[in-house]
């Protein structure tokens, strides 16, 4: 019994370390308000910040849910380098 409470624990400051990186990247780094005042498109703001939550929330279902995908391998592999794209470049920032 106490080794699902420390698997719970665990779990929990596992997903609040995750969330609060998160929210640090958004603010801290200011990315949504930079990326409106590069791409000059302020009347989109409630559009990125409905993606932004749209995104958080898709990831969370997508981690807690089995899904199983049947495609070809150059799709795989296509998504496997965007996937790199994205974590090099969430690392650059």
């Amino acid at each position: 019994m106490w080794i699902a409470t420390v698997e719970l624990l665990i779990g929990l400051s596992a997903g609040l370390a995750t969330g609060a990186g998160f929210v640090a990247f958004l603010t801290v780094l200011g990315i949504i308000p930079r990326l409106v005042q590069l791409s000059k498109t302020q009347n989109f703001l409630i559009t990125y910040e409905a993606g932004v939550t749209a995104g958080a929330f898709a990831g969370t279902i997508l981690s807690f849910h089995y899904f199983h995908f049947h495609a070809p391998i150059l799709l795989i592999t296509l998504w496997g380098l965007l996937h790199g794209i994205f974590v090099g470049m969430l690392a650059a920032a």
